[in-house]
């Protein structure tokens, strides 16, 4: 099982626009925008911080994104080390992904990429 990180999402919900306008004087312009729901601003290494609005919103305010080869292998190792299963396993459009929260509280999106 392969496990890296790939960047953070912030849930900006209403307040989308205010913030993906600063993270724009921060970090330049976003990989692209998608109608007030989602910016990717592009870091080092394939590594993102997104912003997400309303529509992208998931109610966990702040996550970390993993991307994975094997999901139920990486959301059973993310149990074993110590995060709890939030949201399990499920298909959306271009991934599967589940939701695990760290002893912290803080949020892990685990996904893995729908063949092509």
């Amino acid at each position: 099982m392969n496990l890296q990180f790939r960047g953070l999402t912030l849930e900006a919900g209403d307040r989308f626009d205010e913030t993906a306008a600063l993270y724009r004087t921060i970090l330049g312009e976003p990989k692209f925008l998608d109608d007030g729901a989602w910016a990717p601003f592009a870091a080092a290494d394939g590594v993102t911080l997104n912003v997400a609005g309303p529509r992208e919103a998931t109610g966990f305010g702040l996550l970390v994104s993993l991307k994975t080869d094997d999901l139920e292998a990486a959301v059973a190792t993310l149990a074993e080390a110590g995060a709890t299963l939030v949201q399990p396993i499920t298909t959306g459009g271009h991934q599967r992904h589940a939701v695990l929260r760290d002893p912290a509280g803080v949020h892990l999106a685990v996904y893995s990429p729908l063949p092509a």
